[in-house]
């Protein structure tokens, strides 16, 4: 009877240790895994970056067009990938010389063919002259990396309206602060003449990129993607 009683004591301090640990975390599934287990704990609800995925029909449109234009200008020095986010507001942004990112809504307003090239394009441009003025610099100054390309300001002016120059103004101050002697460095291309250049090369006019003003503008209203997106620190994205 002893050895019996001592048995069953050992099963139930089993039974309900395994209870005990599940009441730890009573609204934790199992299998679940933290957002950001290798991190600090957040002060605050993370940012909801989960979206639907964009339709069939607009990814292949936007894929489609992107070929157009990558095709079309093979001399072009970026080969970013293009991403088509399912989000009813006009978004279009890019990362570093690696993605360009559109969303679904900013495609359905583009009603034809050159709209959507010229938003493309426009976005190519940017991403074009950007680089170009980074690998100036680090070419000159190759002992202290320029600033990084966070989408902050307003760069050029033109499409988007007036400039702030915000990123330009950046990578100046850095040349003045690790200036040298030598020849000054020459101003990046601009974007728009890239642009229209893009255009043209993939058979389109380069007048397109004029019609898209209104929508482009209305674009930088909705920024909430690439605030996030392009973030130094990105939060956990869930699929």
């Amino acid at each position: 009877m002893t050895r019996r009683a001592g048995l069953l004591v050992v099963s139930l301090a089993l039974t309900c240790g395994g209870c005990g640990a599940d009441s730890l975390w009573p609204e934790a599934p199992l299998g679940a895994v933290p957002d950001r287990p290798f991190t600090q704990a957040p002060t605050g609800p993370a940012p909801a970056l989960k979206r639907a995925p964009a339709t069939e029909a607009a990814e292949r449109r936007v894929n489609d067009m992107a070929q157009r234009i990558l095709a079309a200008n093979a001399d072009l020095p970026v080969r970013p990938q293009i991403l088509t986010i399912g989000k009813p507001e006009p978004e279009v942004f890019h990362q570093d010389a690696v993605a360009l990112y559109i969303t679904e809504g900013m495609a359905n307003r583009c009603t034809t063919d050159a709209q959507l090239a010229a938003v493309l394009c426009n976005e190519l441009g940017k991403m074009v002259s950007t680089r170009q003025a980074l690998l100036a610099l680090k070419a000159r100054h190759g002992d202290r990396s320029p600033p990084s390309a966070l989408s902050i300001g307003q760069d050029t002016g033109g499409t988007f309206g007036a400039a702030d120059a915000t990123h330009l103004a950046e990578l100046g101050k850095f040349q003045e602060e690790t200036g040298r002697a030598g020849a000054a460095l020459a101003p990046p291309p601009d974007p728009q003449l890239l642009a229209r250049t893009f255009l043209k090369k993939a058979g389109f006019q380069p007048a397109d990129l004029d019609a898209v003003t209104p929508l482009l503008r209305e674009a930088q209203q909705h920024n909430d993607l690439e605030t996030q997106l392009t973030s130094p620190i990105r939060p956990f994205v869930g699929q």
